[in-house]
């Protein structure tokens, strides 16, 4: 006898795919990890990433762009900034995310010139959710960070500047700090020299659907 399938179309008359179970056993388990965590937030720009967390996509074009990005703060619900008709489509059709869903891009790998003013822009937007929360002052968690056009070149060697708004975050196990924190030494500004003193616990960065 062959086992029952139920097929993947949804109907009224029975329960099939249970997509809600599905988006809400993702974002619990990723609040689960952050809990666990000394972070306030969890940033992230990749679309796997933004995908896991908030159950949207907008197409297999921005896979690779970085141009979306999510905050996911301690005890709340993920807040996603998006192309503008993407971001107003999720308010429509994805209900979970509602008017969580903003209008805002990053720089698109650093494609657009700093003057456009994108990497600002995206560091007033999660400043003020934090703000709002009254955690700016602690760590963020990040996954992927366009790191090119926040080192400056120096006649001392490399100095890490962040437009992130907290004092401090960490990438990929690493503590970096803002230009108004510390970097007591030419080796600690190098961001690929920094010794890892904490990690984003393990499931976060890597919790692709």
């Amino acid at each position: 006898m062959a086992l029952k399938s139920f097929g993947t179309t949804n109907v009224a008359w029975e329960e099939r795919v249970n997509f809600e179970r599905f988006r809400t056993d993702r974002l619990s388990r990723i609040k689960g990890l952050l809990k666990e965590s000394e972070l306030g937030a969890l940033l992230t720009f990749d679309m796997n990433n933004i995908r896991y967390q908030t159950a949207t996509i907008i197409g297999t074009w921005v896979q690779d762009k970085l141009a979306r990005f999510v905050l996911l703060p301690q005890d709340d619900e993920p807040v996603s900034w998006h192309f503008g008709s993407a971001a107003r489509h999720h308010q429509l059709y994805c209900p979970w995310l509602g008017e969580r869903s903003r209008a805002g891009i990053s720089t698109l790998r650093c494609a657009t010139p700093p003057e456009a003013g994108l990497s600002e822009d995206v560091a007033k937007k999660v400043r003020t959710d934090l703000e709002q929360r009254g955690i700016q002052n602690e760590p963020i968690g990040v996954e992927v960070v366009e790191m090119e056009e926040k080192a400056v070149v120096t006649k001392d060697g490399v100095e890490v500047i962040t437009r992130f708004p907290a004092e401090e975050f960490i990438v990929a196990g690493l503590r970096y700090f803002t230009a108004s924190g510390p970097l007591p030494t030419e080796r600690e500004a190098q961001s690929h020299l920094n010794p890892p003193s904490s990690g984003i616990p393990a499931g976060i960065a890597g919790a692709h659907p």
